[in-house]
């Protein structure tokens, strides 16, 4: 994960020296526990693998993506405004939704709840860290409203969140 804030500063840097937004999402499987209570572990790393795959190929090439912790996903996003990172993240939504996760054993369907941050075009002074802090709130934001959606905070909107020393209470 180390490699991943330093790619996020590099992408923030390039953001504010281009004058473009970067977002970043997090998400990760609802209620995926019950893949490895109901089938078995292997069948659990099997559907990680799949995810992999199901991100691949829904990202464009500068895109950034990797395996946060347990089945939690994040990936940077550079030079996209909020509309966009909507459709992707309700893109990928979608389509996990719609996949069978299915080996030669076992076979199941997963959704998955996203929290994405966009930061301003051109923002300077942001940390890696607080971008993925304001996703990951944002991903609770989607699974406390219900799972199996996309909730998104904007710099623009809500600028206060971006902040290193704002408290985001759970």
């Amino acid at each position: 994960m180390r490699s991943m804030y330093e790619k996020l500063e590099i992408e923030l840097a390039r953001g504010q020296r281009f004058n473009h937004p970067t977002a970043v999402v997090m998400f990760d499987m609802d209620h995926f526990k019950k893949v490895n209570d109901n089938h078995d572990h292997l069948f659990g790393s099997f559907v990680l693998q799949e995810m992999g795959r199901l991100i691949k190929s829904q990202i464009r090439t500068i895109d950034l993506a990797a395996r946060y912790g347990g089945d939690e996903f994040m990936i940077i996003v550079p030079s996209v405004d909020q509309q966009s990172v909507e459709i992707f993240c309700e893109r990928l939504r979608s389509c996990i939704e719609a996949y069978v996760f299915k080996n030669e054993s076992y076979q199941t369907k997963l959704t998955a709840s996203f929290g994405y941050a966009l930061c301003n075009a051109g923002v300077k002074d942001l940390s890696s860290k607080v971008m993925i802090r304001v996703a990951d709130f944002a991903l609770y934001g989607a699974k406390n409203s219900g799972r199996n959606r996309v909730v998104g905070i904007s710099q623009n909107a809500q600028p206060e969140k971006f902040n290193d020393d704002y408290k985001i209470n759970f």
